[in-house]
Protein backbone atom coordinates (compact mmCIF):
# COMPACT_ATOMS: atom_id res chain seq x y z
CA UNK A 1 0.00 0.00 0.00
CA UNK A 2 1.24 3.49 -0.87
CA UNK A 3 0.26 6.54 1.19
CA UNK A 4 1.18 10.20 0.65
CA UNK A 5 -0.06 13.23 2.63
CA UNK A 6 0.18 16.70 1.10
CA UNK A 7 -0.09 19.96 3.10
CA UNK A 8 -2.45 22.37 1.34
CA UNK A 9 -2.16 24.95 4.13
CA UNK A 10 -1.97 25.05 7.95
CA UNK A 11 -5.46 23.57 8.32
CA UNK A 12 -6.04 21.44 5.23
CA UNK A 13 -4.43 18.23 4.03
CA UNK A 14 -4.79 15.88 1.09
CA UNK A 15 -4.03 12.18 1.31
CA UNK A 16 -3.43 9.82 -1.62
CA UNK A 17 -3.83 6.13 -0.86
CA UNK A 18 -3.22 3.22 -3.21
CA UNK A 19 -4.58 -0.13 -1.95
CA UNK A 20 -3.61 -3.48 -3.52
CA UNK A 21 -6.33 -5.92 -4.61
CA UNK A 22 -5.98 -8.08 -1.48
CA UNK A 23 -6.46 -5.16 0.90
CA UNK A 24 -9.32 -3.76 -1.16
CA UNK A 25 -11.13 -7.12 -0.93
CA UNK A 26 -10.47 -7.28 2.80
CA UNK A 27 -12.19 -3.93 3.31
CA UNK A 28 -15.00 -4.96 0.96
CA UNK A 29 -15.67 -8.03 3.13
CA UNK A 30 -16.30 -5.72 6.10
CA UNK A 31 -18.66 -3.55 4.05
CA UNK A 32 -20.41 -6.66 2.68
CA UNK A 33 -21.22 -7.91 6.20
CA UNK A 34 -23.04 -4.67 7.00
CA UNK A 35 -24.83 -4.49 3.64
CA UNK A 36 -25.96 -8.13 3.89
CA UNK A 37 -27.94 -7.31 7.02
CA UNK A 38 -30.10 -4.94 4.99
CA UNK A 39 -31.00 -7.46 2.26
CA UNK A 40 -34.01 -9.79 2.04
CA UNK A 41 -33.42 -12.94 -0.02
CA UNK A 42 -36.27 -15.42 -0.73
CA UNK A 43 -36.19 -18.33 1.74
CA UNK A 44 -34.36 -16.33 4.43
CA UNK A 45 -35.33 -13.78 7.01
CA UNK A 46 -34.04 -10.24 6.41
CA UNK A 47 -30.28 -10.14 6.94
CA UNK A 48 -30.01 -13.88 7.68
CA UNK A 49 -28.91 -15.18 4.28
CA UNK A 50 -25.41 -16.76 4.18
CA UNK A 51 -22.71 -14.26 3.28
CA UNK A 52 -21.45 -16.54 0.48
CA UNK A 53 -24.93 -16.48 -1.13
CA UNK A 54 -25.17 -12.69 -0.83
CA UNK A 55 -21.75 -12.34 -2.42
CA UNK A 56 -22.68 -14.71 -5.27
CA UNK A 57 -25.96 -12.91 -6.02
CA UNK A 58 -25.04 -9.26 -5.36
CA UNK A 59 -21.27 -9.22 -4.84
CA UNK A 60 -20.23 -7.27 -7.94
CA UNK A 61 -23.03 -4.70 -7.60
CA UNK A 62 -22.33 -4.15 -3.90
CA UNK A 63 -18.61 -3.87 -4.57
CA UNK A 64 -18.99 -1.09 -7.16
CA UNK A 65 -21.71 0.69 -5.18
CA UNK A 66 -19.57 0.80 -2.03
CA UNK A 67 -16.16 1.82 -3.36
CA UNK A 68 -16.54 5.17 -1.59
CA UNK A 69 -17.24 3.40 1.74
CA UNK A 70 -14.16 1.24 1.28
CA UNK A 71 -12.11 4.37 0.69
CA UNK A 72 -13.61 6.19 3.67
CA UNK A 73 -13.05 3.20 6.00
CA UNK A 74 -9.44 2.92 4.89
CA UNK A 75 -8.99 6.67 5.37
CA UNK A 76 -10.19 6.60 8.98
CA UNK A 77 -7.99 3.59 9.77
CA UNK A 78 -5.02 5.47 8.35
CA UNK A 79 -5.83 8.54 10.45
CA UNK A 80 -5.89 6.35 13.59
CA UNK A 81 -2.53 4.81 12.67
CA UNK A 82 -0.91 8.22 12.08
CA UNK A 83 -2.60 9.84 15.09
CA UNK A 84 -4.19 12.62 13.06
CA UNK A 85 -7.28 14.33 14.49
CA UNK A 86 -9.64 15.24 11.66
CA UNK A 87 -11.96 18.24 11.73
CA UNK A 88 -15.27 18.21 9.91
CA UNK A 89 -16.24 15.77 7.17
CA UNK A 90 -13.47 14.57 4.80
CA UNK A 91 -14.14 14.95 1.05
CA UNK A 92 -13.46 12.15 -1.44
CA UNK A 93 -11.98 14.10 -4.37
CA UNK A 94 -10.77 11.21 -6.59
CA UNK A 95 -11.56 7.47 -6.82
CA UNK A 96 -10.10 4.98 -9.29
CA UNK A 97 -10.58 1.21 -9.44
CA UNK A 98 -7.49 -0.25 -11.10
CA UNK A 99 -7.51 -3.11 -13.60
CA UNK A 100 -5.93 -5.49 -11.07
CA UNK A 101 -8.76 -4.86 -8.57
CA UNK A 102 -6.79 -2.46 -6.40
CA UNK A 103 -8.20 0.92 -5.33
CA UNK A 104 -6.60 4.31 -5.62
CA UNK A 105 -8.23 7.39 -4.12
CA UNK A 106 -7.66 10.90 -2.83
CA UNK A 107 -9.34 12.54 0.18
CA UNK A 108 -9.12 16.16 1.31
CA UNK A 109 -9.58 16.83 5.03
CA UNK A 110 -9.13 19.44 7.72
CA UNK A 111 -6.98 19.32 10.85
CA UNK A 112 -6.27 21.46 13.88
CA UNK A 113 -3.66 23.97 12.73
CA UNK A 114 -0.22 23.96 14.32
CA UNK A 115 0.56 27.48 15.54
CA UNK A 116 3.99 28.57 16.70
CA UNK A 117 3.69 31.29 19.35
CA UNK A 118 6.99 33.09 19.94
CA UNK A 119 8.65 36.53 20.04
CA UNK A 120 5.69 38.19 21.77
CA UNK A 121 7.97 41.11 22.59
CA UNK A 122 7.89 42.09 18.90
CA UNK A 123 4.19 42.97 19.14
CA UNK A 124 3.43 46.67 19.65
CA UNK A 125 0.06 48.18 20.59
CA UNK A 126 -0.98 51.68 21.51
CA UNK A 127 -2.72 52.36 24.83
CA UNK A 128 -4.59 55.60 25.42
CA UNK A 129 -4.09 57.18 28.84
CA UNK A 130 -6.71 59.80 29.68
CA UNK A 131 -6.25 62.94 31.75
CA UNK A 132 -8.87 65.52 32.67
CA UNK A 133 -8.60 69.13 31.52
CA UNK A 134 -9.71 72.08 33.67
CA UNK A 135 -12.65 72.57 31.31
CA UNK A 136 -13.68 68.94 31.80
CA UNK A 137 -13.62 69.39 35.60
CA UNK A 138 -15.66 72.59 35.30
CA UNK A 139 -18.25 70.78 33.21
CA UNK A 140 -18.49 68.01 35.79
CA UNK A 141 -19.10 70.57 38.55
CA UNK A 142 -21.71 72.30 36.39
CA UNK A 143 -23.44 68.97 35.93
CA UNK A 144 -23.64 68.54 39.74
CA UNK A 145 -24.97 72.10 40.14
CA UNK A 146 -27.62 71.38 37.52
CA UNK A 147 -28.60 68.15 39.29
CA UNK A 148 -29.18 70.10 42.53
CA UNK A 149 -31.01 73.02 40.88
CA UNK A 150 -34.21 74.59 42.11
CA UNK A 151 -37.04 75.37 39.68
CA UNK A 152 -39.95 77.77 39.61
CA UNK A 153 -42.60 78.36 36.91
CA UNK A 154 -42.15 81.40 34.66
CA UNK A 155 -44.09 83.15 31.90
CA UNK A 156 -41.27 84.67 29.87
CA UNK A 157 -37.76 83.73 28.68
CA UNK A 158 -35.42 86.63 29.43
CA UNK A 159 -32.06 84.91 30.06
CA UNK A 160 -30.22 81.60 29.65
CA UNK A 161 -31.25 80.29 33.09
CA UNK A 162 -34.35 78.46 31.86
CA UNK A 163 -35.60 75.01 30.96
CA UNK A 164 -38.17 75.37 28.19
CA UNK A 165 -40.51 72.57 27.15
CA UNK A 166 -41.49 72.76 23.49
CA UNK A 167 -44.15 71.01 21.49
CA UNK A 168 -42.68 70.29 18.06
CA UNK A 169 -44.59 69.44 14.90
CA UNK A 170 -42.83 68.84 11.58
CA UNK A 171 -44.82 70.77 9.01
CA UNK A 172 -43.67 68.55 6.12
CA UNK A 173 -45.03 65.48 7.93
CA UNK A 174 -48.65 64.38 8.33
CA UNK A 175 -50.40 67.05 10.43
CA UNK A 176 -52.32 64.37 12.37
CA UNK A 177 -49.10 63.16 13.99
CA UNK A 178 -48.96 63.79 17.76
CA UNK A 179 -46.59 66.71 18.56
CA UNK A 180 -43.31 65.76 20.22
CA UNK A 181 -42.54 67.29 23.62
CA UNK A 182 -38.91 68.37 24.04
CA UNK A 183 -37.40 69.85 27.23
CA UNK A 184 -34.52 72.24 26.39
CA UNK A 185 -31.98 73.65 28.85
CA UNK A 186 -30.81 76.82 27.17
CA UNK A 187 -27.25 76.53 28.49
CA UNK A 188 -26.79 73.01 27.15
CA UNK A 189 -23.82 73.06 24.79
CA UNK A 190 -25.60 70.74 22.35
CA UNK A 191 -28.40 73.27 21.76
CA UNK A 192 -28.00 75.43 18.66
CA UNK A 193 -27.19 79.06 19.76
CA UNK A 194 -29.30 80.40 16.86
CA UNK A 195 -32.28 78.47 18.21
CA UNK A 196 -31.65 79.84 21.71
CA UNK A 197 -31.63 83.42 20.33
CA UNK A 198 -34.95 82.66 18.65
CA UNK A 199 -36.46 81.78 22.05
CA UNK A 200 -35.33 84.95 23.81
CA UNK A 201 -38.16 87.21 25.04
CA UNK A 202 -40.82 84.71 24.00
CA UNK A 203 -43.73 83.96 26.33
CA UNK A 204 -45.54 80.88 27.55
CA UNK A 205 -47.84 79.43 24.81
CA UNK A 206 -46.14 81.43 22.05
CA UNK A 207 -45.97 79.61 18.72
CA UNK A 208 -43.41 80.00 15.95
CA UNK A 209 -42.11 78.27 12.84
CA UNK A 210 -38.47 77.89 11.90
CA UNK A 211 -36.08 75.81 9.80
CA UNK A 212 -33.23 76.40 12.29
CA UNK A 213 -32.30 73.04 13.82
CA UNK A 214 -32.70 72.76 17.58
CA UNK A 215 -29.53 70.75 18.16
CA UNK A 216 -26.02 71.32 16.83
CA UNK A 217 -25.13 68.78 14.16
CA UNK A 218 -21.80 67.08 14.81
CA UNK A 219 -21.15 66.46 11.12
CA UNK A 220 -22.81 68.22 8.24
CA UNK A 221 -22.99 66.80 4.74
CA UNK A 222 -24.20 68.18 1.42
CA UNK A 223 -27.42 66.22 1.89
CA UNK A 224 -28.01 67.98 5.22
CA UNK A 225 -27.62 71.38 3.55
CA UNK A 226 -30.13 70.49 0.87
CA UNK A 227 -32.65 68.85 3.19
CA UNK A 228 -33.74 71.63 5.56
CA UNK A 229 -37.25 71.21 6.96
CA UNK A 230 -39.52 73.63 8.75
CA UNK A 231 -41.02 72.82 12.14
CA UNK A 232 -43.74 74.45 14.23
CA UNK A 233 -43.06 74.95 17.95
CA UNK A 234 -45.26 75.91 20.88
CA UNK A 235 -43.86 76.84 24.28
CA UNK A 236 -45.83 74.71 26.76
CA UNK A 237 -43.72 75.22 29.92
CA UNK A 238 -41.05 77.62 31.16
CA UNK A 239 -39.04 76.96 34.31
CA UNK A 240 -36.62 79.44 35.83
CA UNK A 241 -33.75 77.53 37.38
CA UNK A 242 -31.33 78.53 40.13
CA UNK A 243 -28.06 76.67 40.48
CA UNK A 244 -26.35 76.28 43.90
CA UNK A 245 -22.93 77.83 44.44
CA UNK A 246 -19.89 75.72 43.66
CA UNK A 247 -18.53 75.36 47.20
CA UNK A 248 -18.01 72.81 49.96
CA UNK A 249 -21.73 72.82 50.76
CA UNK A 250 -22.40 71.60 47.22
CA UNK A 251 -20.02 68.68 47.81
CA UNK A 252 -21.72 67.73 51.08
CA UNK A 253 -25.23 67.91 49.60
CA UNK A 254 -24.42 66.00 46.43
CA UNK A 255 -22.55 63.20 48.24
CA UNK A 256 -25.07 63.11 51.13
CA UNK A 257 -22.33 63.84 53.61
CA UNK A 258 -19.73 61.40 52.26
CA UNK A 259 -17.56 64.18 50.79
CA UNK A 260 -16.82 67.38 52.72
CA UNK A 261 -14.97 69.67 50.27
CA UNK A 262 -15.39 70.86 46.70
CA UNK A 263 -11.86 69.70 45.79
CA UNK A 264 -12.64 66.19 47.06
CA UNK A 265 -15.84 66.22 45.00
CA UNK A 266 -13.92 67.25 41.87
CA UNK A 267 -11.47 64.41 42.38
CA UNK A 268 -14.26 61.88 42.95
CA UNK A 269 -16.10 63.03 39.84
CA UNK A 270 -12.98 62.93 37.68
CA UNK A 271 -11.93 59.54 39.03
CA UNK A 272 -15.36 58.08 38.27
CA UNK A 273 -15.41 59.49 34.76
CA UNK A 274 -11.83 58.45 33.99
CA UNK A 275 -12.65 54.98 35.28
CA UNK A 276 -15.39 54.76 32.64
CA UNK A 277 -13.02 55.94 29.91
CA UNK A 278 -10.37 53.47 31.07
CA UNK A 279 -12.88 50.62 30.97
CA UNK A 280 -13.68 51.55 27.37
CA UNK A 281 -9.98 51.74 26.61
CA UNK A 282 -9.38 48.31 28.16
CA UNK A 283 -11.84 46.81 25.70
CA UNK A 284 -10.23 48.69 22.80
CA UNK A 285 -6.75 47.66 23.95
CA UNK A 286 -7.76 44.00 24.07
CA UNK A 287 -9.19 44.27 20.56
CA UNK A 288 -5.92 45.84 19.39
CA UNK A 289 -3.91 43.02 21.01
CA UNK A 290 -6.19 40.43 19.43
CA UNK A 291 -5.81 42.01 15.98
CA UNK A 292 -2.03 42.32 16.35
CA UNK A 293 -1.66 38.67 17.35
CA UNK A 294 -3.91 37.47 14.52
CA UNK A 295 -1.71 39.46 12.13
CA UNK A 296 1.58 38.17 13.57
CA UNK A 297 0.55 34.52 13.87
CA UNK A 298 -1.63 34.45 10.77
CA UNK A 299 -2.69 31.11 9.30
CA UNK A 300 -5.48 29.64 7.20
CA UNK A 301 -8.27 28.60 9.61
CA UNK A 302 -10.26 25.38 9.06
CA UNK A 303 -13.04 26.22 6.55
CA UNK A 304 -15.57 24.06 8.43
CA UNK A 305 -15.24 26.13 11.61
CA UNK A 306 -15.31 29.41 9.67
CA UNK A 307 -18.51 28.33 7.91
CA UNK A 308 -20.03 27.37 11.26
CA UNK A 309 -19.24 30.78 12.76
CA UNK A 310 -20.49 32.59 9.65
CA UNK A 311 -23.72 30.59 9.56
CA UNK A 312 -24.53 31.55 13.17
CA UNK A 313 -23.76 35.22 12.51
CA UNK A 314 -25.90 35.25 9.37
CA UNK A 315 -28.87 33.76 11.25
CA UNK A 316 -28.54 36.34 14.02
CA UNK A 317 -28.32 39.24 11.55
CA UNK A 318 -31.31 38.01 9.52
CA UNK A 319 -33.35 37.64 12.70
CA UNK A 320 -32.27 41.03 14.03
CA UNK A 321 -33.07 42.95 10.84
CA UNK A 322 -35.95 40.69 9.76
CA UNK A 323 -34.60 39.97 6.28
CA UNK A 324 -34.25 36.79 4.23
CA UNK A 325 -30.96 37.56 2.50
CA UNK A 326 -27.92 39.60 3.51
CA UNK A 327 -26.20 42.01 1.05
CA UNK A 328 -22.92 40.79 -0.46
CA UNK A 329 -20.83 43.40 1.36
CA UNK A 330 -22.28 42.24 4.70
CA UNK A 331 -21.65 38.58 3.81
CA UNK A 332 -18.00 39.44 3.03
CA UNK A 333 -17.65 41.17 6.39
CA UNK A 334 -19.29 38.22 8.15
CA UNK A 335 -16.74 35.89 6.55
CA UNK A 336 -13.82 38.12 7.58
CA UNK A 337 -15.05 38.38 11.16
CA UNK A 338 -15.67 34.63 11.30
CA UNK A 339 -12.13 33.89 10.06
CA UNK A 340 -10.66 36.22 12.69
CA UNK A 341 -12.79 34.66 15.43
CA UNK A 342 -11.62 31.16 14.53
CA UNK A 343 -7.99 32.30 14.31
CA UNK A 344 -8.20 33.99 17.70
CA UNK A 345 -9.76 30.89 19.28
CA UNK A 346 -6.81 28.78 18.15
CA UNK A 347 -4.20 31.41 19.12
CA UNK A 348 -5.80 31.87 22.54
CA UNK A 349 -5.90 28.12 23.17
CA UNK A 350 -2.28 27.76 22.09
CA UNK A 351 -1.24 30.57 24.46
CA UNK A 352 -3.06 28.92 27.36
CA UNK A 353 -1.49 25.59 26.53
CA UNK A 354 2.08 26.83 25.99
CA UNK A 355 2.23 29.18 28.97
CA UNK A 356 -0.09 27.24 31.31
CA UNK A 357 -2.63 30.06 31.56
CA UNK A 358 -5.68 28.02 32.54
CA UNK A 359 -7.19 28.88 35.93
CA UNK A 360 -5.87 26.92 38.88
CA UNK A 361 -8.04 25.69 41.75
CA UNK A 362 -6.19 28.10 44.04
CA UNK A 363 -7.06 31.07 41.81
CA UNK A 364 -10.72 30.07 41.62
CA UNK A 365 -10.82 29.52 45.38
CA UNK A 366 -9.29 32.96 46.02
CA UNK A 367 -11.77 34.55 43.61
CA UNK A 368 -14.70 32.85 45.35
CA UNK A 369 -13.38 34.04 48.73
CA UNK A 370 -13.22 37.62 47.43
CA UNK A 371 -16.81 37.50 46.15
CA UNK A 372 -18.13 35.88 49.32
CA UNK A 373 -16.53 38.54 51.54
CA UNK A 374 -17.70 41.41 49.33
CA UNK A 375 -21.31 40.21 49.13
CA UNK A 376 -21.57 38.43 52.51
CA UNK A 377 -22.26 35.05 50.90
CA UNK A 378 -21.21 31.53 51.80
CA UNK A 379 -18.05 30.62 49.93
CA UNK A 380 -19.36 27.15 49.03
CA UNK A 381 -22.45 28.67 47.38
CA UNK A 382 -20.25 31.07 45.42
CA UNK A 383 -18.09 28.19 44.18
CA UNK A 384 -21.15 26.20 43.12
CA UNK A 385 -22.40 29.19 41.17
CA UNK A 386 -19.02 29.81 39.53
CA UNK A 387 -18.88 26.24 38.27
CA UNK A 388 -22.49 26.30 37.03
CA UNK A 389 -23.46 26.80 33.38
CA UNK A 390 -25.20 30.06 34.25
CA UNK A 391 -22.00 31.79 35.34
CA UNK A 392 -19.57 33.25 32.83
CA UNK A 393 -17.40 34.68 35.58
CA UNK A 394 -14.69 32.03 35.32
CA UNK A 395 -14.39 32.67 31.59
CA UNK A 396 -13.98 36.38 32.34
CA UNK A 397 -11.39 35.63 35.02
CA UNK A 398 -9.43 33.38 32.66
CA UNK A 399 -9.61 36.04 29.95
CA UNK A 400 -8.22 38.59 32.42
CA UNK A 401 -5.36 36.24 33.23
CA UNK A 402 -4.62 35.71 29.54
CA UNK A 403 -4.48 39.42 28.69
CA UNK A 404 -2.50 40.27 31.82
CA UNK A 405 0.10 37.75 30.66
CA UNK A 406 0.15 39.12 27.10
CA UNK A 407 0.52 42.69 28.39
CA UNK A 408 3.51 41.62 30.46
CA UNK A 409 5.26 40.37 27.30
CA UNK A 410 4.38 42.79 24.50
CA UNK A 411 5.39 46.44 24.01
CA UNK A 412 2.68 48.90 25.03
CA UNK A 413 3.10 52.45 23.73
CA UNK A 414 1.27 55.03 25.87
CA UNK A 415 -0.68 57.82 24.16
CA UNK A 416 -1.81 60.75 26.32
CA UNK A 417 -5.29 62.10 25.57
CA UNK A 418 -6.81 65.07 27.37
CA UNK A 419 -10.57 65.14 27.74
Amino acid sequence: MNTEIQHINESERKINIEMPQEETQKYFEEVLKKEAKKLTIPGFRKGKAPLSLVKKMYGDALFYDNLDKIAQNKFWDEMDIQGIEVLGVPKLTDLDLKEDGGLKFEIQFEVYPEIKIDNLEEIEVEKVEYEASEKFVENMVEFVRFELRTEEPADKIDSMEYIVTLEKTDIDVNESKTPEKIPVYLKNSSVNPEFVNLLMNKNLNDEFETSIPLAIKKEETENDENQTSTSRYRIVEIKKITLPEANDELAVNYSKGKISTLEELKKALVDAELSYYEKQETDQLRNAIRDAMIKKFSFTPPPTLVERYASLMEKELKKKYKINELPMNILSEVKRISEDNVKWDFIRNELKKKFNLSLTEEEIDAYAQKISEKNNLEKEKVLNYLYSDKSGLLNELEEDKLFDFILSKIKVIPKKVTI
